[in-house]
């Protein structure tokens, strides 16, 4: 059961191609529950910038857990209880 100021997000990294030319965008999607808060995409344009707001938004979180690649593709996928300010911090709100 989560505690009131957290809120259970399911947390999904894509490796996408946008652009002409196409080029690597890091895109964390945030599913909530339903009736939860809502939520925006967060688009990064590196993966040292996806991991520098990852570790500030969740120090315990290990990068390790990111699939490798340069192929689009989903790097992560995972329930987790997060606070309005975590999300924020990644982007997602």
């Amino acid at each position: 059961m989560s505690s009131p100021d957290r809120h259970p997000i399911r947390v999904v990294v894509q490796l996408v191609l946008e652009g002409s030319p196409p080029q690597s965008q890091y895109r964390v999607v945030a599913y909530p529950a339903p009736g939860g808060v809502k939520l925006r995409p967060a688009t990064f344009s590196s993966r040292e910038q996806l991991l520098q707001q990852v570790g500030a938004a969740l120090p315990d979180f290990d990068p390790k857990l990111l699939a490798a690649g340069d192929e689009p593709q989903v790097l992560f996928a995972g329930d987790m209880q997060l606070t309005m300010a975590q999300l924020s911090v990644l982007g997602l709100r």
